[in-house]
């Protein structure tokens, strides 16, 4: 499993309960800290790295990636998961609603773009459900 951004570990908790191996990657040196502190997980391997730099050609066969992407790195970061679809078996990923929904878009609506065809060209991309902005902290706007 390949968590990008665990932030403060609560998901990162329940990942290393069910999966063999956690990869966390986190660029934030703070959020690191504060992670190699209060995470006692044996088989969490936290790394101190930029999610668009990581090299996804060293993950194992099969990885399944978590992640909550923030806005401003979600298409870029899209696209480079999209390239490793040779190693990654399935993507679970919390995206902005306007991200997600140009994703599953369809063809002669507002959203279809170069971002709907490689996703739909490379995955079976859905929409699960929809969070509610009072579940986060801070509350996004």
């Amino acid at each position: 499993m390949l968590e990008i951004g665990p932030g403060r570990g609560i998901l990162t908790r329940a990942l290393c309960e069910s999966a063999d191996t956690v990869i966390a990657l986190e660029v934030d040196p703070h959020l690191v800290g504060y992670l190699n502190e209060t995470l006692t997980c044996s088989n969490l391997n936290l790394r101190h790295s930029d999610a668009l730099r990581f090299a996804y050609d060293t993950l194992p066969d099969r990885t399944v990636v978590v992640a909550n992407l923030p806005y401003y790195i979600s298409t870029p970061l899209l696209f480079t998961l999209l390239e490793a679809t040779n190693r990654i078996s399935r993507m679970i990923l919390m995206l902005q609603a306007e991200v997600a929904e140009r994703i599953v878009a369809t063809p002669n609506t507002d959203g279809y773009g170069i971002l709907s065809v490689l996703t739909q060209y490379r995955a079976d991309a859905k929409i699960a459900f929809r969070v509610s902005k009072n579940c986060f902290r801070p509350r996004p706007d």
